[in-house]
């Protein structure tokens, strides 16, 4: 039996090589380019959804002055339009000095519509003119006369009154000192002299100033009695300027008081719902503190957080996103676009955990909804991830809350504010 001396020629390193790239290696660079489109087109889906609610815009009104609330006009948790009266504050103090200008700026019109009309009469009969105006100062010195005359009447009453209580008091002293009378007299005829003494510093304060316009009083109709009668009329502007400059500061302090009276009162910056009211009627409030609190009856900013283990980096700002209400019966969506995303993870709302007992992480993102788009404050709502990057794919799903302000990586979501 004859052995097989067949001899197995090798194959040269090169021309394995040829075979390799040519059938080989094409394989790998397909199964490459089809697990990178793979990883590419699933990437957004690795972000998985967790529960959020939609919060509101709130805005709280404080008060610019302190004071005492008049009025609350309004209840917690109704809805009021833009520029509705929430709250006001008394304006007694504001309304006195008003009334006090009224009656000036009344008495400065009277007066310009008496000087326009004693000139144009004074142009018929410049000497009848000149008897009228003198009857007139004359009127208003004696007035001012005895304005300070009553003055001084009520001045001598009261101190003849003090000087009797003076004695009163120290009669009473006097008893309460040996027994005979009650500390409680001596001490309310103390009080009655204190009192009267200080009403004896007003009428002193008001007598000067009665007698400073009786000064000016004789002083005008001394000037006027003085005049050359020969220098003719003058001109009407001449006579109405000063008190037409009076009347303007009049009606400048007016406006100011008008200004500040407006200002006690607070209205609602846009139509809403009361969501907290601080203080109410009859409560004394400081410069600043919060009256009430007013959120918008719709919210343009959602929330969405992204858990920790569903690939939260993948979303960019810019991307696009969809926005749907989880709420029973609710239909459509409102589109939005990514606008913010938390720097760091922050622990999940006590409300999102599905387990209460475990702590989870998230990571805020920022949705600013496109216009026309409103959701209700308060309603759960699913955020679907679109993209806008090719690297993106078709995008993924979270949950989040629709609200008002900018991002806070540390807040806690959840609750209506």
């Amino acid at each position: 039996m004859s052995k097989d001396t067949t001899q197995t020629i090798p194959i040269p390193l090169k021309r394995r090589f040829r075979t390799f790239r040519l059938t080989i290696l094409p394989i790998l660079i397909w199964v490459g380019v089809g697990a990178s489109s793979y990883l590419i087109a699933t990437r957004g889906s690795r972000t998985a959804g967790v529960e959020g609610v939609v919060e509101a815009q709130q805005t709280d009104l404080a008060a610019i002055h302190e004071g005492t609330i008049d009025q609350i006009a309004v209840r917690a948790y109704s809805f009021i339009p833009k520029g509705a009266i929430i709250a006001s504050l008394d304006t007694a103090d504001i309304d006195q000095e008003l009334a006090v200008l009224d009656r000036e700026a009344a008495r400065v019109r009277a007066l310009l519509l008496s000087e326009r009309a004693s000139h144009e009469a004074s142009r018929r009969d410049e000497q009848q003119e000149r008897v009228m105006d003198a009857r007139r100062l004359a009127l208003d010195s004696e007035q001012a006369r005895m304005q300070t005359f009553d003055r001084l009447i009520q001045l001598e009453s009261d101190r003849i009154e003090l000087r009797r209580l003076t004695t009163e008091r120290d009669r009473q002293e006097r008893l309460a000192s040996i027994g005979t009378d009650t500390r409680a007299d001596m001490e309310d005829a103390t009080y009655r002299a204190e009192a009267l003494e200080r009403a004896i510093r007003e009428q002193e304060s008001a007598l000067e100033e009665a007698r400073r316009q009786q000064d000016l009083a004789d002083a005008r109709l001394a000037e006027y009695t003085s005049e050359d009668r020969s220098l003719g009329v003058a001109p009407v502007e001449a006579i109405l300027a000063p008190l037409e400059r009076e009347l303007d500061v009049i009606e400048a302090q007016r406006a100011l008081l008008e200004m500040r009276r407006s200002q006690r009162v607070l209205r609602a910056p846009h139509s809403g719902v009361v969501t907290q009211l601080f203080a109410g009627e009859g409560e004394s409030v400081l410069r600043g503190q919060i009256v009430a609190s007013v959120a918008k009856a719709q919210a343009q900013t959602v929330t969405a957080y992204l858990d920790e283990r569903a690939g939260a980096r993948d979303v960019l700002l810019g991307d696009r996103v969809v926005v749907r209400p989880r709420r029973e019966g609710a239909t459509g969506s409102a589109a939005g676009t990514v606008t913010a995303l938390g720097p760091v993870m922050v622990p999940l709302p006590e409300r999102f955990l599905r387990d209460p007992q475990r702590m989870e992480y998230a990571r805020p993102v920022e949705i600013r909804l496109a216009a026309g788009h409103e959701l209700m404050p308060g309603e759960r709502v699913t955020v679907k991830f679109v993209g806008g990057r090719p690297d993106l794919g078709t995008g993924a799903s979270a949950s989040g809350i629709a609200r008002g302000g900018g991002l806070d990586a540390g807040e806690t979501k959840g609750t209506v504010r």
